[in-house]
């Protein structure tokens, strides 16, 4: 799978939508109170949609109330494609790792997945890191909501 990561140079017309686009997001996102910026990946590859499959059971199990910002990146040097996320909740790293082992089908392949998560610290550049990856051609990002 070939890195397309900057395809909108070919249109200009493309490529400063998806910048107002992207520095919307970045203006955003930052009126929420996150509590972690969170990476996650797996040993195996993910395509796009198994992915956004795995953000959705990701989020879904965890407990109530919680937030999370998400965008899918291609992974560098082998196919497949991993995220980065902000996250708002009140769960403890070590929960939110067992749930992400559990939700990308690690833990049932007794295999492991990575989940990097940092203490969110505003004005860090978390928020503006995530939304920089909307300007990638293929992505597919998502907020989930359930406060």
């Amino acid at each position: 799978m070939k890195d397309f990561r900057n395809r909108y140079a070919s249109n200009p017309c493309f490529k400063q939508k998806a910048i107002e686009s992207a520095e919307a997001w970045a203006k955003w996102l930052p009126s929420f109170n996150w509590t972690y910026f969170i990476t996650m990946n797996t040993r195996f590859e993910m395509s796009l949609k198994s992915t956004r499959r795995a953000m959705g059971r990701f989020f879904n199990m965890l407990p109530w109330p919680k937030t999370m910002f998400w965008v899918a990146e291609v992974n560098p040097g082998r196919d497949g494609y991993h995220s980065h996320g902000l996250l708002k909740t009140y769960q403890t790293v070590e929960s939110i790792k067992e749930i992400w082992q559990i939700t990308s089908g690690a833990k049932r392949h007794e295999d492991s997945a990575y989940l990097l998560a940092k203490k969110y610290k505003q004005g860090k550049g978390a928020a503006q890191y995530c939304s920089s990856k909307l300007l990638y051609l293929y992505k597919d990002y998502d907020l989930f909501d359930n406060e």
